[in-house]
């Protein structure tokens, strides 16, 4: 069967103990579906939970991205927005760039194991198959739908769209309605909007601290707001400088903002505010 460039790149970034059991069950899910050509989507689809991991146990960090990282159907900014592959190469830079590795040497009794290593995970949608709620620091693409001026032709395709159910088509004001409280920013309702009524309000990526698995798994917390990228840089190195000054013996970034909760927060939220005090001039 022939594979779209993209696919072929898609799958390849599987270890090659799996490869082949993935590729025979995407193929057989493309030929039941009357196609001759697996594309990005159906590699996209069909390896879920497939994720491109950088570990380097010698430099004290691992970063998991999602394997359809700026090409995936379901990204959150698919509709018009370049999606997060120049922010996550400026993350995993910066991790290089960090030496975790040697800080780890320094601070842990013995050898440097895996579960000492400091995670960070991007995701291109809410479908979050890099597993960032579990990891230190978790960085998912988001996009809020807004109103536009555009004329709204009641076809429902945004209802269709939401798995949430956090937009409906309200006739008696002939227009699109949203719960915020339900809604995730995935940008789906975005993009399936025929007359382009529903636009993008704050495009960028939510950010949640303090996610682990393990002997005590705790989901991670997330951070109020959506933040553009300059935002997340900020923030993650913020993050490396308090693991650095409160960690010892290895101790995860994760168990520190699980014992300093509230207090932890809502320093880096004032740290937050204030950068974004001195850019605006205000």
């Amino acid at each position: 069967m022939q594979w779209e460039g993209e696919a072929i790149k898609a799958i390849n970034r599987l270890p090659v103990a799996k490869r082949r059991k993935e590729k025979a069950r995407i193929e057989a899910a493309v030929l039941k579906a009357g196609k001759d050509i697996v594309t990005l989507a159906d590699a996209a689809t069909g390896v879920q939970g497939i994720v491109n991991t950088a570990t380097y146990a010698a430099d004290g960090f691992r970063f998991d991205v999602c394997a359809g990282m700026g090409e995936c159907p379901n990204r959150a900014h698919r509709h018009g927005d370049k999606g997060g592959r120049e922010l996550s190469d400026r993350v995993r830079r910066l991790l290089e760039a960090e030496n975790l590795g040697v800080f780890l040497k320094q601070s842990v009794k013995g050898p440097v194991r895996a579960h000492h290593a400091f995670r960070v995970s991007f995701s291109d949608c809410p479908n979050a198959c890099s597993q960032p709620q579990i990891r230190d620091i978790g960085i998912i693409a988001a996009a809020l739908p807004v109103l536009t001026e555009m004329a709204c032709i009641m076809c429902g395709a945004c209802e269709n769209a939401c798995r949430e159910n956090a937009v409906w088509v309200d006739a008696d004001r002939e227009s699109s309605v949203f719960d915020y409280n339900r809604c995730i920013a995935c940008g789906s309702c975005i993009s399936a909007c025929p007359t382009g009524k529903i636009g993008a309000g704050d495009s960028g990526y939510r950010v949640m601290i303090g996610g682990k698995l393990g002997r005590h798994p705790r989901l991670a917390r997330e951070l109020p707001g959506i933040f553009d990228a300059e935002t997340v840089m900020f923030i993650i190195k913020w993050c490396l400088n308090a693991y650095r000054q409160k960690s010892t013996q290895g101790r995860r970034f994760a168990d520190i903002v699980a014992e300093e909760g509230d207090a932890l927060v809502s320093v880096l939220q004032k740290a937050i505010d204030n950068r974004k005090q001195l850019n605006t001039g205000r």
